[in-house]
């Protein structure tokens, strides 16, 4: 295995959008093996591409992380679309984080894709090495506000780089650091680190982000070709009724208006 694609649910969210993930990932005979990071025991598919792995057996610091803040754990039955009960949940967004640690102990090239994703062609290797070349540590989807986090390519084969790159990450959750932020998702973890990182020299990553916020993987019209990101109430719709009209239109204005709306979000963040 030179390189895998990774993801995390539970038997809850793949019953209401992740099964599409998996089912899709079938039906575009994926050759590149997929990780699923799960938390309970269900009937997932079985096949020999894809595995599963107890995140809380593999990582269990996230259960001392979970005891710590036991109180602001929220499982909800559907997605919430408020920041109060969104962009607060710490513990629901450090699942991401834990998987994507643990991925990096492979010392390997892989790729987190959310379970929101469903894929439309074959991924190949060469995608992926071209996804996140030799010398880089990550390839995301910067946003002018936080990063998107629905499509990250990782390269933890680099060595000291790699290794410090997820320490740092893993530090937002077993140093409660993540709480220092105005927003508590695996975003602000995310870009918290990439920015210390960036203070070493030999630290190289790829920002694929196009300047503006809101759905920038949708708007990649290359990546659309293989995976389509389903965020927000389209994770829960039928594929075959989604309303899919492709990339949307970028204009001038809409670029002036953006860049105005995150230079006041961070002028008084």
């Amino acid at each position: 295995m030179n390189t895998f694609f990774t993801t995390t649910f539970n038997s809850r969210l793949y019953k209401e959008y992740a099964y599409n993930f998996l089912e899709t990932y079938l039906k575009t005979e994926q050759e590149i093996p997929v990780i699923c990071y799960v938390d309970d025991d269900y009937n997932y598919p079985v096949n020999q591409n894809i595995s599963y792995i107890k995140l809380h057996e593999a990582m269990p610091q996230i259960l001392d992380f979970k005891e710590r803040h036991k109180d602001i754990i929220l499982d909800l039955e559907y997605e919430a679309f408020s920041d109060q009960q969104f962009l607060q949940n710490a513990v629901r967004f450090s699942h991401k984080v834990f998987a994507q640690v643990h991925s990096s102990y492979s010392n390997k090239k892989f790729m987190y894709i959310d379970a929101d994703n469903i894929f439309k062609k074959k991924i190949t290797k060469e995608f992926v090495n071209n996804f996140i070349p030799n010398d880089v540590v990550v390839t995301c989807y910067g946003r002018p506000n936080y990063v998107e986090t629905g499509v990250i390519g990782y390269n933890a084969s680099l060595g000291n780089i790699s290794k410090l790159f997820f320490e740092k990450y893993l530090s937002y959750y077993t140093e409660d650091k993540i709480f220092d932020s105005k927003f508590k998702t695996d975003s602000q973890a995310l870009d918290g680190t990439r920015k210390e990182m960036k203070k070493i020299s030999r630290y190289k990553e790829i920002d694929k982000g196009d300047g503006m916020d809101g759905h920038v993987i949708h708007r990649d019209k290359f990546m659309l070709n293989y995976l389509d990101h389903r965020k927000g109430k389209r994770k829960y719709q039928k594929i075959e009724n989604s309303n899919d009209n492709g990339p949307e239109k970028i204009n001038l204005t809409s670029k002036i208006r953006v860049q105005l709306k995150n230079f006041i979000f961070k002028l008084f963040n």
